[in-house]
């Protein structure tokens, strides 16, 4: 911290330059610490903050992935009418039109 000299400890808000923008922004303090470590305060939690976008993205990228097998899955229970063509397109599958619920003698939604 480059004025960390010139601050004193108890201070509740610190007024600085944006590097990139030149504007002021106001940064609250925690009047109990000194500059330096309300500024290690802030570099954990922007560490921190930054650690989880990272997974977020990981997760988002997971999370559309089996939305999209899902949709696919659905497009082609979609298309059954049997428990036997449900087991074709996806054999293996313990996927059967009783235990996801459908009742094959209600009308499809087109």
């Amino acid at each position: 911290m480059t004025f960390a000299s010139s601050l004193a400890k108890g201070l509740e808000e610190i007024v600085l330059k944006d590097p990139s923008s030149g504007k002021d922004v106001w940064i609250e303090c925690d009047p109990s610490l000194s500059p330096i470590q309300n500024a290690e305060n802030y570099y954990i939690k922007a560490r921190k903050a930054r650690a989880g976008l990272k997974e977020s993205r990981e997760r988002l990228t997971d999370f559309e992935e089996r939305i999209a097998r899902l949709k696919k899955m659905q497009e082609a229970l979609q298309a059954c009418s049997t428990d036997e063509e449900v087991e074709k397109s996806n054999p293996g599958s313990i996927i059967t039109f009783k235990n996801i619920g459908y009742d094959r003698r209600r009308k499809r939604k087109k």
